[in-house]
C-alpha cells in the first residue's frame, strides 16, 4: 500500500491519465509517453525557474545535467510519480516566483 506521502501524487497521476486510458485503452506505452511529455514540461519549467537566478547558459546547462543524469533518464519514461511530482514542483516554483516577482525585484515596497 502506498504511504500517505505519495498517495496524493498517485491520485493526481491517475486522474491525469484517465482520459488517455479511456481513449486508447490500457496501454503502458501510451502512459509512458504521457509521463515523458510531462517530464519535458518539467524540464522547461526547470529552465524557467533557473533562468531567474542564472545566466541563460548556466540555466540550460543545469537543465541538461538534470535531463542527462542517470536517475532522471531511467525514470523519465516510466509510469512512476517521480517525474510528474518534479514537474508539479517546478511549475509551482515558477508560478510562485511570478506572483512575487515585484517583491523579489525590489519594485514593490
Amino acid at each position: 500500500a502506498p504511504d500517505p506521502y505519495t498517495r496524493t501524487m498517485l491520485v493526481g497521476q491517475i486522474w491525469l491519465s484517465r482520459p488517455l486510458v479511456e481513449s486508447v485503452g490500457v496501454s503502458i506505452s501510451a502512459l509512458q509517453v504521457l509521463v515523458t511529455i510531462i517530464g519535458a514540461v518539467g524540464l522547461v519549467a526547470a529552465a524557467a525557474v533557473l533562468r531567474r537566478f542564472l545566466t541563460p547558459g548556466w540555466a540550460f546547462f543545469s537543465v541538461g545535467i538534470l535531463a542527462l543524469g542517470p536517475i532522471y533518464g531511467s525514470i523519465s519514461m516510466t509510469y512512476m510519480t517521480d517525474v510528474p511530482a518534479m514537474t508539479a514542483q517546478f511549475i509551482a516554483l515558477y508560478l510562485g516566483f511570478e506572483r512575487w516577482k515585484p517583491a523579489l525585484d525590489g519594485s514593490c515596497r
